[in-house]
């Protein structure tokens, strides 16, 4: 009579019941929200972008200091000469993994993990540095 009652009411008996209820984006989004804080997951929410004009980092609007701020540290950092090591010392640690230390494909991979991740650093500073904040902009 209870189960009954739930259905009837438009309620669900137990998880199976909600799961099928749902589509795969859906349930995607329970699942993203549901461990976000277990394994400290970043959302598109939590990074910087910008939509018409704004920049938002962690879902909060940046005041125009704090943009003007960015954009000067970004062209610090990519005209230091601390910028050059870490370009150079990342570019020879990857090929290092990838050439000489590797012994099997997860080597190679992970030497292009390494490249890609510097890769998205430097593209991230490249397009802040030019006033944007979205990613790869400019």
């Amino acid at each position: 009579m209870k189960q009954w009652l739930i259905t009837k009411l438009g309620g669900y008996n137990n998880l199976e019941e909600i799961l099928s209820s749902l589509d795969k984006e859906e349930k995607h989004l329970i699942l993203t929200e549901s461990i976000k804080k277990l394994f400290n997951t970043i959302s598109a929410d939590d990074i910087l972008k910008e939509k018409n004009g704004v920049w938002r980092f962690m879902d909060r609007e940046l005041l125009q200091a704090e943009k003007d701020l960015l954009i000067a540290e970004s062209q610090t950092l990519l005209t230091s000469k601390l910028w050059k090591i870490l370009q150079a010392d990342v570019k020879y640690q990857a090929n290092k993994q990838m050439f000489i230390l590797s012994r099997n494909d997860l080597d190679l991979i992970m030497g292009k993990s390494w490249t890609f991740v510097f890769d998205c650093i430097n593209t991230r500073l490249k397009s802040i540095q030019k006033g944007f904040g979205k990613y790869n902009t400019g």
